[in-house]
């Protein structure tokens, strides 16, 4: 599916690899509403909640030295990701 010439994905059934969301810092994927999903050598794979957010696009896409591409993700999916997949050092994974 498609969101205006965005791929649109459910990440809700995604296979996440912590190590590639945290990839991207926790408090730039809060404020820019992102989380990595894949990388495949120099690309990245973001869902992005707006993935015509080109700030966000260009900043990701510097601090990391990868190619961005962005893909759409549902607000709430995206929220819960970020809640399961960014734990606190004073926090255990249950």
């Amino acid at each position: 599916m498609f969101y205006f010439n965005t791929p649109f994905i459910q990440i809700e059934n995604y296979d996440l690899d912590v190590d590639i969301v945290k990839l991207i810092p926790e408090e730039m994927a809060r404020y820019y509403q992102v989380i990595a999903l894949e990388q495949h050598k120099d690309i990245l794979i973001v869902g992005m909640v707006n993935p015509k957010d080109n700030t966000a696009i260009n900043i990701i896409k510097t601090r990391l030295n990868k190619k961005i591409l962005p893909v759409k993700i549902e607000i709430q999916n995206w929220a819960n990701a970020i809640n399961n997949n960014y734990i606190k050092p004073d926090m255990q994974r249950v």
